[in-house]
């Protein structure tokens, strides 16, 4: 489990280090180019987070592809099988599991959801 820990450790480090078109490039390959327009909408729209789900005692629960948070609730994009046990544990945290191609919120949330500032791709 310790090994675990560290790769996941080293590896947000990597991420981090990565830059917007890195990981554009990566998130592509992860769910494949005909979700590609399904994915520039969620880039432009919401700021994703590329980091595992902890629950409040900072315990990994899920590590989605990605998730974001936004006024019609919080989703968690999974391009693996998720096992009920987890699907359960991130419900009751309040997240929706969603697939490359699905869109769970509506368009009468999307105003009130947290955009991504694109100015922040220059940096």
């Amino acid at each position: 489990m310790e090994d675990r820990v560290y790769g996941l450790v080293e590896a947000s480090k990597l991420n981090a280090g990565q830059s917007q078109v890195d990981n554009w490039y990566e998130l592509v390959r992860c769910v494949g180019r005909e979700h590609i327009v399904w994915l520039r909408e969620i880039w432009d729209r919401f700021e994703l987070q590329q980091e595992p789900i902890e629950d409040e005692e900072g315990g990994i629960v899920a590590e989605p592809l990605f998730w974001f948070e936004g006024g019609g609730g919080r989703f968690a994009c999974f391009v693996e099988d998720v096992a009920d046990r987890v699907r359960f544990m991130l419900e009751e945290m309040g997240f929706v599991v969603v697939w490359p191609g699905e869109r769970p919120w509506g368009d009468e949330s999307a105003s009130s959801l947290k955009r991504r500032d694109p100015s922040q791709d220059r940096k």
